[in-house]
């Protein structure tokens, strides 16, 4: 977890762990946000490499229970772009990109992980090493769908699975 966003974590921890009398008193709070955006930066072979997660509405979730506190988003109208990897050819950087879209999604803080059912998938061959705006009008190298993924932020890299993915190639390299 980045430190931003642990020292926010353990901030709002301790506001919802007042002290001993609610330790043993489960509740639930919620807020709902809308235009959520996170960015992440993180290294993979040496190479600077950028993730952004975008959803139209989330809500804030924050679940005490005798066990524990829990902080998760639930985040609806989700898209994803994931940098795999840069590369120069021909003197020109180019991104391997993948890019996902879900009706919903579920970012754990305690974790920080992001868990999606019925996801599109989409990869990307493009030029530069800035996350496009949009990718419209833009040909995916690869189109899929997948039953479920998952992504950790946790550590040094980004983890990701994808359960059941059914994809075709759609005429560029990988």
């Amino acid at each position: 977890m980045k430190e931003d966003a642990h020292a926010r974590y353990t901030s709002l921890m301790g506001e919802a762990n007042p002290g001993k009398a609610a330790k043993n008193t489960p509740y639930t709070a919620q807020q709902n946000r809308k235009g959520v955006q996170k960015d992440l930066l993180f290294t993979r072979n040496g190479k600077r490499l950028q993730m952004r997660l975008v959803s139209k509405e989330a809500t804030m979730v924050l679940e005490h229970q005798v066990e524990g506190t829990y902080l998760m988003e639930q985040m609806r109208d989700v898209k994803c772009w994931m940098q795999e990897d840069l590369t120069v050819v021909d003197g020109k950087t180019q991104q391997v990109l993948r890019y996902l879209e879900a009706d919903s999604a579920t970012y754990s803080y305690k974790n920080d992980q992001v868990v999606a059912n019925d996801v599109k998938v989409f990869r990307y061959i493009l030029p530069g090493q800035e996350l496009p705006a949009t990718l419209t009008n833009l040909k995916p190298t690869l189109k899929g769908h997948a039953e479920g993924v998952q992504f950790s932020m946790a550590g040094k890299d980004v983890q990701f699975k994808a359960q059941k993915l059914k994809a075709s190639l759609e005429g560029g390299a990988l």
